[in-house]
């Protein structure tokens, strides 16, 4: 449980990050969800570009190289979709979204069961920050495509609640590490 305690402790940032670009994607979903998918895209006509200039130099080589041609266009074309149909990659946000609920819900799960086992009620809010985010990724996942704003408000108000959890799992450890040390001490 040290280990965990020392872990929370250097996340706090990171909690504090996920309130700040959680209220973000609360206020503007729509344009959070634009701004995210646009972004994406220019990464990707970057990666296509790369590839057809891996594919141009193998054929003046002399290689056919058409691994790299079709990575090009369809990496290209996805790129081209992003940055002028952002509404089209948006409603495959929600499912891929949700399996990332999911994955961190089951990585924050062995801990919450650890300190269930030691008895220590300090695990509720490490509970939420762990079944808020796994539930609501089974609904995403189960519903990806009913709602990409929606789904990019709620994110965001999960982000808030996971940070916010986190930052009293933080507080709630100190008060315990510090009640910890005086019993020790025999105060």
């Amino acid at each position: 449980m040290r280990k965990y305690i020392e872990f929370r402790r250097s996340a706090l940032w990171t909690s504090v990050v996920f309130i700040i670009l959680g209220m973000v994607l609360a206020i503007y979903p729509e344009m959070s969800g634009i701004v995210f998918t646009r972004g994406l895209a220019v990464g990707t006509l970057i990666y296509a570009a790369v590839r057809f200039y891996r594919w141009r130099k193998e054929r003046i080589k002399g290689y056919l190289a058409i691994g790299d041609f079709m990575l090009g266009l369809v990496f290209g074309f996805i790129g081209l979709l992003g940055i002028f149909s952002p509404e089209t990659i948006l409603s495959f946000l929600p499912f891929v979204t949700g399996a990332a609920l999911i994955l961190d819900g089951i990585v924050k799960a062995p801990v919450v069961i650890e300190m269930m086992k030691v008895g220590s009620a300090l695990h509720i809010p490490i509970a939420l920050s762990a079944v808020l985010p796994l539930l609501f990724g089974v609904f995403l996942v189960a519903f990806p495509f009913k709602a990409a704003a929606a789904l990019i408000m709620v994110f965001g108000i999960f982000l808030i609640a996971d940070g916010a959890c986190d930052i009293i799992g933080i507080i709630y450890f100190k008060k315990y590490e510090h009640e910890e040390n005086a019993y020790r001490r025999g105060e």
